[in-house]
Order: structure tokens, then sequence, then C-alpha cells
């Protein structure tokens, strides 16, 4: 009876020691890619007009999500078309309209809203 015991003492701390890791492993994995997918993305699509802690031919971007009010969905159209988003009369892309002398910014929309998000956060940890 004791080796049963045992074994089934020895089976759960397996089971127990490998399941959490597991997880955390794959959650800082995918925290990992998202970060390489979004420093990849503003690489090639952003670093042109922009820079994380300088204005350049627009806005610098560390902080964007803050003054969009934490809104991932208003960021997310603006980045895909800046245009729509002005002419449906949103106070503040009207305002970064009027401030960078009417200088509307490229559309994306060859991205999806999953490779935008990605940026975001790659923003919002702010290196570059």
């Amino acid at each position: 009876m004791k080796p049963i015991i045992a074994l089934l003492f020895c089976a759960v701390l397996v089971i127990t020691a490998c399941g959490p890791n597991n997880e955390k492993t794959s959650t800082a994995g995918d925290a990992q890619q998202a970060d390489n997918t979004g420093k990849r993305l503003f690489s090639s699509n952003c670093m042109m007009c922009h820079s994380l802690n300088a204005d350049r031919t627009g806005p610098k971007l560390v902080g964007v999500l803050q003054r969009w009010n934490n809104d991932t969905t208003k960021v997310v159209a603006f980045i895909k078309n800046s245009q729509e988003v002005i002419k449906s009369g949103d106070a503040y892309a009207n305002q970064l309209y009027n401030q960078w002398h009417q200088a509307g910014m490229q559309s994306f929309t060859q991205l999806t809203d999953e490779q935008i998000k990605a940026v975001v956060l790659y923003i919002n940890a702010g290196v570059e």
C-alpha cells in the first residue's frame, strides 16, 4: 500500500509543478510575441513619421492611448483611417488634425485590429 501512496504523491507533485510553469511560460511567450510584433510593425509602418518620445513629422506616441482617453477602439479606427474619424466630428481627432497643420495621417487599412493593438501595446511600453 505504501508504494501506491508514494506513487500518487509523486504524480500530484509532478502535475502541480508542471501545470503553473507551463501556463506562465505560455503567457510570457505570448507577451513576448505581441511585443515583437508591435515593435516590428512600429518600425516598418510608424517610424518614418513618429518617434516614441519626440515629435517628428507627427506627434510623439508615448502616452497616445491616454490622450485618447484609453479608448482603444478610437485609436484603432484613427490608425486605420484618420480622415474618417476626423470627418465623424471626433473632437480629439480634429484637434490633432488642426495642431499638425491639417496634415492627415496615412491610412493603414492593411493592418488588422490585432496588429494595431500590438503596436499600441508596444508604444505603451515606451521603449524605442
